[in-house]
């Protein structure tokens, strides 16, 4: 049976656990394995696009922001990033770099120098998005669409932990860290593609 959707997971971890008492836990599983996935996999279809015009040193990110991947200005210079505490830094410094700098704190960008509604900045945010989680009123997402493989084996993983049959969970687990290796190599070679990559030295 092709997995392409909420219920036809279901269907696939309750036929590989042979368990029909396990609704619930299947449910929770899946969940589970959203979120670790949410947390683990870095790939192309994550990525999401945001045009902003900042107009204050604080801007909240959004709402399915989960993780920065670049910012540039409307002209194509790259922000550079800072942690928070070298940000912190050049702003006891009194620093004015251009271009401006960012960082991330508590799902917000901040820049250096800070703009302004007077003095706005036009920036693209590219950002990982978190992964959608599946329910009966969202029976699909990217993921299940294009790695079913990658849903199954997660979700494999985490009822097995559940109904504490380890040593199956750790055949899953190997597998899983398989596809996520073959899914992450596959993304890079869509992201290059029709590019020359250059090796440069260390």
């Amino acid at each position: 049976m092709a997995i392409t959707s909420y219920g036809t997971l279901k269907t696939a971890i309750a036929s590989r656990i042979d368990r029909a008492d396990q609704t619930t836990a299947i449910e929770d599983a899946i969940d589970a394995a959203t979120m670790r996935l949410t947390r683990d996999l870095r790939v192309y279809d994550q990525e999401a696009r945001s045009n902003n015009t900042l107009e204050s040193e604080w801007t909240t990110m959004p709402s399915d922001f989960n993780g920065v991947r670049l910012v540039r200005t409307q002209s194509g210079d790259l922000l550079e990033y800072h942690t928070p505490e070298s940000f912190q830094r050049k702003v006891m410094q009194g620093a004015t770099p251009n271009p401006p700098i960012y960082t991330i704190e508590d799902a917000q960008i901040r820049v250096l120098p800070a703009p302004s509604e007077d003095s706005p900045l036009n920036v693209q945010i590219v950002y990982h998005q978190k992964l959608p989680e599946l329910s009966d009123s969202l029976d699909t997402n990217w993921l299940l669409t294009d790695h079913p493989d990658i849903y199954l084996a997660a979700s494999m993983v985490e009822i097995l932990l559940h109904l504490r049959d380890e040593e199956r969970a750790m055949v899953w687990e190997q597998r899983l860290q398989q596809m996520l290796v073959q899914a992450i190599v596959a993304s890079r070679r869509r992201r290059y593609s029709g590019s020359t990559l250059v090796v440069r030295a260390a």
